[in-house]
């Protein structure tokens, strides 16, 4: 035998059940969301990282220059390159990094410019690692 339900308890009930699930759904949705956005002490991690990553290569150009100093290999090839190359990653990896000051941005790119015009005049190569050593500081202190 089947039980008479009114329309309007039948309403009410639907009513409750799709309210019941907007709010489940919300709640799900929320808690997903929030966890799958990287906060912003992991933006700042993963960019230190790379900037850390980047002064890390850099760190072997003082080799390469010595190399080309001695006429064994190309300064443009072996250590010119490899700066242009470095310089560009860093400005992409700043241009991630708002909470990089303006000033801090400018010095670092500054010592990009010092190290070059240093490789590219010739200079000693004890003056080219102590650039490359001042710039590989700057990146890690970033």
């Amino acid at each position: 035998m089947a039980l008479y339900i009114p329309l309007a308890r039948r309403r009410r009930n639907a009513v409750a059940v799709a309210f019941a699930a907007l709010i489940v759904g919300l709640l799900v949705g929320w808690l997903v969301g929030r966890n799958g956005a990287p906060s912003v002490g992991a933006k700042v991690n993963a960019a230190r990282t790379a900037l850390g990553d980047t002064a890390t290569r850099l760190d072997n150009l003082p080799n390469e220059y010595a190399k080309a100093f001695a006429g064994q290999q190309s300064i443009k090839a072996g250590v010119l390159d490899a700066l242009d190359a470095a310089r560009t990653e860093t400005q992409h990896r700043l241009d991630a990094a708002p909470w990089v000051a303006q000033k801090q941005r400018d010095a670092t790119l500054d010592q990009f410019a010092k190290a070059r015009d240093a490789a590219a005049a010739k200079v000693a190569p004890p003056v080219f690692a102590a650039d490359i050593a001042a710039l590989g500081a700057a990146l890690r202190a970033l």
